[in-house]
């Protein structure tokens, strides 16, 4: 095929052909990376063959697509960024990080686009796009970090340090919003000593959206206090309460004793356990006193 401007689509037509589509790469690079001219619109053909190396998804276009992120004009280097999302590749990842430094919006938003479909990213430099000019590049900063959660704590516990305000109160809304116990340490921290109002109320709104915080009651091992093993605290303390209310001295106060305990079992007030231990109490006493 002779290199040559032709129609984009028709060149995406032919890339249909397995056969065909090695040359309709090359032709679509060709493009790509040309010249004005001194033609003012030349850009969109450049762009357009950005976009149709992207829906051809091979691998052969990376090292063109990189390239086109010098382009002199920011749609076709948008356009690159937005077609090297296409490739897993880590030549891609490292093209698309210094993308983010792009002067025009517009690159920079599709670079974070694209580094989205990567699991593991340079988070740190992430972080610094909290404080861009521009809201939607700070968006999309955001989701990315909100993607990765895990992944990118350690960077975000860090950059709660970072000496840019914007960047920790947007930290502090980010770690409330991953609901994280391990941040709570941290953004009590925030809460209390940062320099900022707004980041320490940021802090103290993060704080209020992670879980509960759970405390570590000491635990009483049964086996070693036999009594607790088959009686619950309630019984116990009402058990106790029967001992200390009446105190029964005389066989005919201790049979009366006896018989409570017959209808506090019936109406459900102490448990059968906890009725024969006080009928054997109270039996062994009746016997000793008309002995």
């Amino acid at each position: 095929m002779e290199y040559r401007v032709v129609d984009v689509n028709t060149l995406l037509e032919q890339a249909n052909d397995p056969a065909q589509r090695p040359e309709v790469i090359k032709a679509l690079e060709h493009i790509l990376l040309s010249s004005d001219d001194g033609n003012a619109l030349a850009y969109r053909q450049r762009r357009d063959a950005a976009q149709a190396l992207s829906k051809i998804g091979h691998v052969d276009a990376i090292n063109a697509l990189i390239l086109a992120l010098q382009d002199h004009h920011a749609a076709v280097r948008a356009a690159a960024a937005l077609a090297l999302g296409t490739f897993n590749d880590l030549r891609v990842m490292d093209a698309l990080v210094n993308a983010l430094e792009d002067e025009a919006e517009s690159v920079r938003i599709a670079a974070l686009q694209s580094l989205n479909i990567f699991e593991t990213l340079p988070y740190e430099i992430i972080i610094e796009h909290l404080a861009d000019e521009s809201d939607s590049v700070r968006h999309h900063a955001i989701d990315i970090l909100k993607k990765a959660e895990k992944r990118a704590m350690p960077a975000l516990l860090r950059a709660m340090l970072h000496p840019n305000s914007t960047v920790r109160g947007t930290v502090a809304d980010l770690l409330g919003m991953l609901k994280d116990e391990a941040t709570r340490a941290t953004l009590k921290e925030a809460a209390k000593q940062d320099s900022s109002r707004w980041v320490r109320s940021r802090a103290e709104a993060a704080l209020k959206q992670l879980p509960p915080e759970q405390f570590d009651y000491p635990r009483i091992n049964r086996n070693n206090y036999p009594g607790l093993q088959t009686q619950n605290p309630i019984e116990q303390m009402r058990a106790q309460q029967s001992s200390k209310l009446v105190s029964p001295q005389t066989p005919a106060e201790i049979q009366k004793m006896l018989d409570q305990l017959d209808l506090r079992l019936l109406n459900g007030e102490i448990s059968e356990e906890t009725y024969k231990r006080l009928v054997a109490r109270w039996e062994a006493k009746l016997k000793d006193s008309t002995d």
